[in-house]
């Protein structure tokens, strides 16, 4: 029997009128066994009525909330979060001696259509950053920035969960200086940890990078560094390298200057410190 079978935008379709979802990206591999991960991802999940499909959207919420790359986007809802915790001392025979309740805010920054989500499984909240769900998430991110598809497949799928319908993703800017902090995000987001393991150093250098960037007036050159963070700068022949840090390295050199102080004032709105 002969199968038609077309592909568009990473969904194939086959004879039937059942949708294959694509394969697992290498920063979701290691959640190959992961069932309510993959039931996400599939867009086989309708629903999050059981505490794993729960702890999986929390765990995808806050990779999302966390990243520097802000792929909540500009109209975010803060959810505030109350965390308790209990440390607990026990004797040489295990005999409880003493308990110490504690309690600290986070926040929680979401796409508005993932905010009654995000409060409806605000149970399953944690900060566990080497969490495997969460891990594969933030490294997904990293991999493919907020732009990216497999990512959006990935927010759609919990979309569908949620029973939710995503905005449309907005177009990115890529004109010179259009959207520095835009740059800045992505820049990151294609830099670390690959590159530079600092979310931080990360930020700082791309943040002057744009800069030199506009001044120089190359706008391909600004296209490829947003897109692949700062390894865009090997693809630069020696004359090439030698015009950009002709203008990167005054600007870096200007502490006070305000390409710094716009960058310390992102560094701190991403909550890098």
């Amino acid at each position: 029997m002969h199968t038609f079978r077309s592909c568009a935008f990473l969904i194939c379709f086959s004879g039937s009128a059942l949708a294959e979802a694509p394969p697992l990206p290498p920063a979701l591999q290691h959640l190959a066994n992961d069932s309510a991960m993959i039931a996400i991802w599939n867009h086989e999940a309708r629903t999050v009525d059981t505490p794993d499909m729960a702890d999986a959207a929390q765990r995808i919420l806050f990779a999302l909330s966390y990243h520097v790359a802000g792929c909540s986007g500009p109209d975010a809802v803060t959810i505030p979060i109350r965390v308790s915790t209990e440390t607990v001392t026990r004797d040489g025979l295990g005999i409880v001696r003493e308990r110490v309740s504690d309690s600290y805010e986070r926040e929680l920054k979401v796409r508005p259509e993932f905010a009654d989500l995000a409060r409806r499984t605000v149970g399953h909240y944690s900060d566990n950053v080497m969490n495997s769900r969460f891990v594969g998430v933030r490294d997904l991110i990293s991999q493919d920035r907020c732009d990216g598809p497999r990512l959006r497949h990935l927010e759609e799928g919990l979309a569908l969960a949620a029973g939710v319908a995503l905005t449309p993703a907005a177009p990115i800017a890529t004109d010179l200086g259009a959207d520095w902090r835009g740059f800045v995000m992505d820049c990151v987001a294609a830099t670390f940890p690959s590159i530079i393991n600092s979310e931080l150093n990360a930020a700082r250098i791309c943040n002057v990078a744009e800069a030199a960037l506009v001044e120089i007036g190359n706008s391909d050159w600004y296209a490829a560094f947003r897109a692949e963070g700062l390894g865009a700068g090997s693809g630069l022949s020696p004359d090439e390298q030698a015009r950009f840090n002709a203008a990167f390295d005054p600007i870096y050199a200007d502490h006070g200057g305000p390409v710094h102080t716009r960058g310390e004032q992102f560094v701190r709105e991403a909550g890098l410190f």
